[in-house]
């Protein structure tokens, strides 16, 4: 899945080990999911947006946003 994670977060000049402890997602898991790896939950992507300051459109822009069966 297409998404802006990465981007994002240089832009705000952190690392993925910050995102990690930012949201208590595993720096693993992280970088799987800007690789397009991974579709987040639904919680996942809101978590993820606020620690990048930024909406979930803007972060998963082709993302359906609909419904929470992720990977976790």
């Amino acid at each position: 899945m297409k998404n802006n994670v990465k981007k994002l977060r240089k832009e705000c000049n952190l690392t993925l080990q910050d995102i990690a402890d930012i949201t208590g997602l595993s720096k693993s898991y992280l970088c799987e999911l800007e690789k397009g790896k991974y579709c987040p939950s639904l919680r996942y992507a809101r978590v993820i947006s606020n620690a990048l300051n930024n909406t979930m459109d803007k972060v998963f822009p082709d993302e359906w946003m609909g419904s929470d069966h992720g990977q976790s």
